[in-house]
């Protein structure tokens, strides 16, 4: 009778796995689902917006010391979010914004460190205090957007449309890390970018 009761309790070890894992998956596919539904909407300030771009620009639900994860980070090309939108201190470390349109968007303090942001729409965007360090923003429309302390170290400026020397000056930069591939005419800002305080 014991062998019996091991042997339904070693049976019943992977069809739990199996049912919880589907569960998880499950669960993380409709937390998807909402996070895109709620960038989708077309509602000003930040509704929320803000945590759903930091939830779809994570690996979620990873087996340790593996790269195997139930859901892994979306990509974010062509997104479009509604001008006036805020998404302030977001972390999107590495984000996929290939060819987003940020039009007016208010990007304070946000870390898009390693971003890519080519061909991107930021014209008018409130990038203050934010991390572009080592961001591709090759070809993208910076045409009065607000770089006041945005850390522009190693940033690839290639071909940027709308760019200023003023905007530039009001940029930071890590000792000895400039931007790459200014537009002619344009020089590197020389601020120094000061530590910043996040929670």
């Amino acid at each position: 009778m014991a062998r019996l009761e091991l042997l339904i309790g070693l049976f019943a070890i992977p069809v739990i796995l199996i049912v919880g894992w589907n569960e998880l998956a499950a669960i993380a596919e409709q937390r998807r689902v909402n996070a895109w539904q709620l960038l989708t909407t077309n509602a000003k300030g930040n509704a929320g917006k803000t945590a759903a771009l930091e939830y779809l620009n994570q690996n979620h639900y990873c087996i340790p010391w593996t790269e195997l994860c139930l859901q892994n980070k979306e990509s974010l090309v062509k997104i479009h979010l509604p001008k006036d939108s805020f998404i302030e201190e977001a972390n999107l470390p590495g984000a996929n914004m290939y060819n987003a349109d940020l039009y007016g968007v208010s990007l304070t303090g946000v870390d898009l460190s390693g971003a890519n942001l080519r061909v991107a729409n930021l014209k008018e965007a409130d990038l203050r205090w934010g991390n572009l360090s080592n961001v591709s923003l090759a070809e993208a429309n910076l045409s009065s957007a607000d770089l006041f302390d945005t850390d522009l170290s190693s940033a690839d400026l290639r071909s940027v449309v709308g760019l200023s020397q003023g905007q530039l000056n009001k940029a930071c930069v890590t000792r000895g890390l400039a931007p790459i591939n200014l537009p002619n005419g344009l020089t590197a800002p020389t601020k120094a970018c000061l530590p910043r305080l996040r929670d």
